[in-house]
């Protein structure tokens, strides 16, 4: 049970079935030179269009950024009829949620409220026991780059709801995964993609600022940022503007709830703000924001040979090109966030389907990838 859960939060495992597009360890295949700007306006359009048309997602909006512009488009629908299709529909983002979290570690490690080398365990209840491995800790920062030696979810989870999976996993149930768990390598030896260690990694965090994750990401990240709608908890009025999710068949399913790793993949967002997020990302030699993220791209571990991971931020190498991305999803939607920092350029995709987007956002990065 936990391999198929595992499938929706595996960043790049979406995308493997789409041909050219992204292999399911790391960065798209075959990537070439790229021009600096984007296609047209209406060829833009057109390709959302026929993705639409095509049957491969029923709703999609995309904002690119390039030099301080941003552009928004739309194709298809929300799958509400009250609810229109724009740049203030909310999307469950899924494991974008990731690099948010990573952004609230990096805002601590700058204010001196945590250390990256911090033993996870200093920042948690004294209840909770986290594994260990020939005398060493599993630290903040291996967490954050996935080298921790947790597995992708933890074994312990056994849906009730095969549709809202983490709805009924509870923290008591992941300390209890914790302390039974055996690591089965050297901590830091490794990279594999841990959900529960991201999960982890905001708990730690929360517990640290005596608040709950998103309470701190909300005060530190997202309204610093004006993200004002983008929320791990929906109120009834968001909840209006909140996209049908659909699944792989494109039947209808429910969003996510995540109670107990909320940090892991829990979070809402529009493509309006996303795009403030891509853009502070991008302007790396902006205040405050700027300075803060620039160091999160740095490479601290190697996911494949294509492919090394930063903090949460994947980083692929291709000839002269380094774009930096993160994919996401659940059981009803897919999420994409990329770019290109030494031209200035990112792009946004959400889609309230389980079938995928992120060519469509790596084909505008670069239009020799197929779209």
């Amino acid at each position: 049970m936990a391999g198929s859960l595992w499938a929706f939060f595996a960043t790049a495992s979406f995308v493997a079935t789409l041909p050219g597009a992204a292999s399911a360890q790391g960065f798209p295949a075959q990537v070439s030179a790229a021009p600096s700007v984007f296609p047209p306006e209406r060829a833009t359009q057109k390709l959302l269009d026929d993705y639409v048309a095509a049957k491969r997602c029923e709703g999609i909006v995309v904002a690119t950024y390039v030099s301080g512009m941003k552009r928004i488009y739309t194709a298809g629908t929300t799958g509400r009829p009250d609810l229109p299709l724009d740049g203030d529909t909310l999307f469950e983002i899924g494991s974008i949620t990731k690099t948010l979290t990573a952004s609230l570690l990096a805002d601590m490690v700058q204010r001196g409220e945590v250390k990256l080398d911090d033993p996870v365990s200093m920042h948690l209840p004294a209840n909770v026991r986290v594994p260990e491995r020939n005398g060493r800790q599993i630290r903040l920062v291996d967490l954050a780059t996935h080298t921790s030696g947790l597995p992708g979810l933890p074994s312990n989870i056994h849906p009730k709801d095969i549709a809202n999976p983490y709805s009924d996993y509870s923290t008591a149930m992941l300390d209890e995964f914790l302390a039974s768990y055996a690591l089965p390598r050297d901590i830091g030896s490794k990279y594999e993609y841990s959900a529960v260690g991201m999960g982890l990694l905001g708990r730690a965090l929360g517990h640290r600022l005596g608040r709950t994750w998103e309470a701190a990401l909300e005060q530190r990240i997202l309204r610093p940022l004006d993200m004002r709608s983008t929320h791990a908890t929906l109120g009834p009025q968001l909840r209006r503007r909140l996209a049908q999710g659909h699944d792989e068949a494109g039947e209808l399913t429910p969003s996510w709830d995540i109670p107990a790793l909320p940090a892991m993949g829990a979070l809402k967002s529009t493509a309006n703000d996303m795009v403030k997020f891509l853009a502070a990302n991008i302007e790396t030699d902006s205040k405050p924001f700027g300075e803060l993220f620039a160091p999160m791209h740095a490479p601290r571990a190697t996911m494949d040979e294509e492919t090394k991971v930063g903090l949460a931020w994947q980083i692929g190498h291709a000839t002269n090109r380094s774009i930096v991305w993160h994919g996401g999803g659940t059981g009803g939607s897919r999420a994409l966030i990329a770019f290109e920092p030494e031209k200035r350029m990112g792009v946004v995709v959400l889609c309230n389907s389980a079938r995928g987007a992120d060519d469509i956002g790596f084909h505008l990065l670069d239009p020799t990838l197929p779209g």
